[in-house]
């Protein structure tokens, strides 16, 4: 302690509480004890996005992003921010089609900064189906028909014919089709990974 009453004494932090007790005695006896706690914080923030999934895919323009981190953290996402010192965030974003990049940035109290990537993919355009065979308005004398095609879309697609899911290999599709006497509807139904559908009909006689 010197001449004024001050004193600096530098001490090493172990990460979490740090407890102290400083005991101060003068002269003549008298004394007096301060206690208190220094916490040292150099783990950042624990990120978890919980809605959109990675990777996922959707036809809305308007992507609503929530989550939470395992402390209290002021959170942006993509730069805006979104939570000030909660441990919960929420925020609605605007995109177009295409892949969609999310950033989210966490810093807690002690300056620890965090961050987690995700990518949505925005997608608002039907599948294209082609159908190679038959032609429409087919005449055959055979019960039982090949349906050929192809299907063109950004991402993964389902696609049936007649209800029921059709063989695919490399882009292209097949499926056999029942026939009854007369004419016969068929339809073809696809459908993407954000949810767009597309179909197409053609006729067959059976005589």
């Amino acid at each position: 302690v010197d001449g004024m009453g001050d004193f600096k004494l530098w001490v090493g932090l172990l990460d979490g509480p740090n407890d102290f007790e400083i005991d101060a005695v003068d002269r003549i006896g008298n004394s007096n004890t301060t206690t208190y706690t220094i916490v040292l914080d150099t783990v950042p923030p624990l990120i978890t996005v919980e809605e959109p999934l990675d990777g996922s895919w959707t036809w809305a323009s308007t992507i609503g992003v929530a989550g939470g981190t395992d402390e209290e953290a002021y959170v942006t996402v993509n730069g805006v921010g979104a939570a000030e010192w909660s441990r919960s965030f929420y925020m609605t974003l605007s995109g177009a089609e295409g892949p969609f990049p999310i950033e989210v940035v966490a810093v807690d109290r002690a300056g620890n900064t965090a961050s987690a990537s995700i990518v949505v993919h925005i997608d608002q355009t039907p599948p294209t189906i082609d159908i190679a065979t038959p032609p429409d308005g087919l005449v055959t004398s055979a019960p039982r028909v090949l349906v050929v095609g192809r299907v063109r879309d950004a991402g993964s697609v389902d696609l049936t014919v007649q209800g029921t899911p059709a063989d695919r290999a490399a882009g292209s599709w097949h499926a056999y089709v029942d026939l009854v006497e007369g004419w016969n509807v068929i339809t073809v139904i696809a459908e993407d990974a954000a949810g767009n559908r597309a179909s197409r009909t053609f006729k067959v006689l059976l005589d």
